[in-house]
């Protein structure tokens, strides 16, 4: 039995050995238990005489838990990320809890928010996707991953509140309140009338035109007054240089087209010009 007990605990580290990081605590809870079934069936009595012995394998055991504890905790990847994926997905999950719930405080008890959490398409397949699939379709980042997708956001906004993920903003609600995925979290682009402004903006600034322009049409729309537009050149992270030669490069295509408004031509370079105060030198 106690030989049996040892090769099961030996068999159960089979699909860890292949691992890059085998440091993981949750990877041994199998091979633990063959493995003190083995120690307690091969010394059953041994263990009743020497009591002290027991104790200081506990205490062994217990703190090598610890330590692996405190690897998997603190060891972190070529960015500055925690390495496990398990506790990486748990630092970003508790970060955009934070980023939720603080997009949900503009709202009063009784106020029902309604919260877009953006995913700009990024790549050409994305695009593809997204113009085939519709404004819904999102791709299943590590963010959205650890969020459980919607569940996620909805569990901390609150049921008396809407959350939706989304990849544009051309029929989102006008009073909804937009918050746009990166790199490093979630950040806040206001109401869906700004956030439209921003998303139009970072569309020129990729080349996409068309979208760019029926983005502008949708915010002027709403509003259009855009000298209300406040701005902030840290969000959009440009370069004075790259939004001019984008901006002269949209006024071109603008002016080559059969059909469209030359109003909202103009409202973009407006725009742009607003875009080129907020930057940062």
């Amino acid at each position: 039995m106690p030989l049996v007990a040892m090769i099961g605990a030996v068999l159960s580290l089979g699909p860890s050995l292949v691992l890059v990081q085998q440091t993981h605590a949750y990877l041994a809870y199998v091979a633990a238990a063959g493995l003190c079934l083995a120690v307690a069936e091969f010394w059953p009595r041994r263990w009743q005489r020497h009591s002290w012995l027991l104790a200081a394998v506990m205490l062994a055991i217990s703190g090598l838990g610890a330590w692996n504890m405190h690897a998997r905790l603190t060891r972190v990847d070529k960015n500055g990320l925690p390495a496990d994926p398990v506790v990486r997905a748990a630092a970003v999950a508790r970060q955009s809890s934070r980023e939720i719930r603080a997009q949900m405080a503009p709202g009063g008890s009784g106020d029902t928010v309604r919260l877009i959490l953006l995913q700009p398409p990024l790549r050409p397949d994305e695009w593809e996707q997204a113009e085939r699939r519709g404004d819904r379709y999102v791709v299943p980042t590590f963010r959205y991953r650890a969020l459980g997708g919607e569940l996620g956001p909805r569990l901390i906004a609150g049921a008396e509140n809407e959350v939706l993920w989304a990849n544009g903003l051309l029929r989102a609600p006008a009073e909804a309140q937009v918050l746009c995925e990166t790199s490093e979290g979630f950040e806040s682009w206001g109401s869906t009338w700004s956030a439209l402004l921003y998303s139009a903006v970072l569309d020129v600034m990729r080349g996409n035109f068309e979208r760019a322009e029926q983005e502008l049409a949708r915010a002027l729309a709403l509003n259009d007054s855009l000298e209300l537009f406040i701005c902030d050149g840290h969000v959009l992270k440009l370069s004075r240089a790259r939004t001019r030669q984008q901006g002269q490069a949209f006024q071109q295509w603008a002016a080559g087209r059969e059909t469209g408004s030359d109003r909202t031509a103009r409202q973009m370079g407006v725009l742009l010009e607003l875009v080129l105060i907020s930057l940062p030198e």
